[in-house]
């Protein structure tokens, strides 16, 4: 009897312990892109916002601080767990007043087409968004017709 306690704890545990491990932290690149020049941003301080929820980005409670180099790409280590973020150019200048603080991104959306950044004082729109280095264009950009 004991013993079939034993394996029926065990059966009800293993899987909760499982959770509990840690899954290494990952690392990409990406690139800040002038949405308006499609040009790379060289040399930018930023401001990233980490959190496992909405509300402990908006919280600001988790940063990571980085600086693109020369062709306008920064290298992001994401902590295991960070599912949401939240970029700015500049923490204490907030200049664009309708985003301040409200716009999260899930990671899916990062890693797949890019963010927003935020507090670009009227530097341009900005977006943070994977690096290609093998495509040509950053950002798609329609043909006009002649």
């Amino acid at each position: 009897m004991t013993l079939l306690l034993t394996g029926l704890l065990l059966a009800i545990m293993w899987p909760h312990a499982q959770s509990k491990t840690q899954e290494p932290a990952s690392t990409s690149e990406l690139v800040l892109v002038n949405l308006h020049s499609r040009k790379p941003v060289p040399n930018q301080n930023l401001v990233i916002f980490v959190g496992s929820t909405v509300t402990q980005v908006r919280g600001h409670s988790r940063r990571m601080d980085l600086k693109t180099d020369a062709d306008g790409v920064v290298s992001l280590t994401v902590p295991s767990g960070v599912l949401w973020f939240q970029a700015w150019r500049e923490v204490t200048k907030p200049c664009q007043k309708e985003l301040r603080g409200n716009e999260v991104w899930h990671g899916n959306v990062l890693f797949d087409e890019g963010i927003i950044v935020m507090d670009t004082c009227g530097a341009g729109l900005e977006r943070l968004q994977p690096y290609l280095p093998k495509l040509r264009s950053v950002v798609p950009v329609p043909t006009k017709p002649n």
